[in-house]
């Protein structure tokens, strides 16, 4: 854990730009939302109500509880747990990520020209 925090405070040290993605469950937006806290510069682009509601979604497990009521995701968090159901990973297409990184490398580099 403290490699791994060592590791993505390095990179965020030379502005390298992280985007990070996980399942859009209970568990998932607990392990986001410790991310967004201790590291606020990495960007959660699909973390949203709106990229939920517009995947297909599963039941979530009964068992399955949140570890903390902090949530940097709140909204998110509370549309799960009053849908009863989640999002995985596997419900997104790799060209969404791709298009969203390939925006903001332009949109970093745009901002650096002026």
């Amino acid at each position: 854990n403290r490699a791994v925090k060592q590791l993505l405070q390095t990179l965020l040290d030379r502005n390298v730009t992280l985007l990070y993605h996980g399942d859009l469950d209970i568990s998932g937006i607990d392990i986001a939302s410790r991310l967004k806290k201790d590291f606020p510069e990495i960007k959660f682009p699909f973390f949203t109500t709106h990229e939920f509601t517009k995947r297909a979604q599963v039941a979530i497990p009964k068992n399955q509880k949140a570890s903390t009521t902090y949530s940097a995701f709140d909204s998110l968090r509370q549309l799960v747990l009053s849908t009863k159901s989640a999002v995985y990973e596997e419900h997104f297409n790799i060209n969404d990520f791709d298009n969203y990184y390939r925006t903001e490398c332009y949109l970093k580099t745009m901002k650096g020209n002026t």
